[in-house]
């Protein structure tokens, strides 16, 4: 159980659990295309991720952090960097932070 108050935000479409991981995981390893060792975050890890999660969103604030951890995986492991949208949704994030 956590001190810190809990967030209270909802999915309205449960179907995009796994696309608001995978944005998640986009930001957390987005670089500065002209220097790719420039990340958008530093220290932005899984853990911390799964903690964005449980703190914030509804679906996940009665689940432990490593059960998070393991179903982001999960999760993750289903983006296609390939996709077209993906590559879009990337370039569009870096245009943003780095233009």
């Amino acid at each position: 159980s956590s001190l810190l108050p809990t967030g209270s935000i909802g999915l309205n479409n449960q179907n995009h659990q796994d696309k608001l991981v995978q944005l998640l995981y986009i930001l957390q390893n987005l670089h500065n295309p002209k220097n790719r060792t420039e990340a958008l975050f530093s220290g932005f890890s899984n853990i911390n991720l799964a903690a964005i999660l449980r703190h914030h969103f509804r679906d996940f604030a009665d689940k432990k952090s490593n059960t998070i951890e393991k179903n982001a995986k999960a999760s993750i492991a289903k983006l296609k960097n390939n996709d077209p949208k993906v590559q879009k949704l990337i370039l569009a994030l870096e245009e943003f932070f780095y233009a």
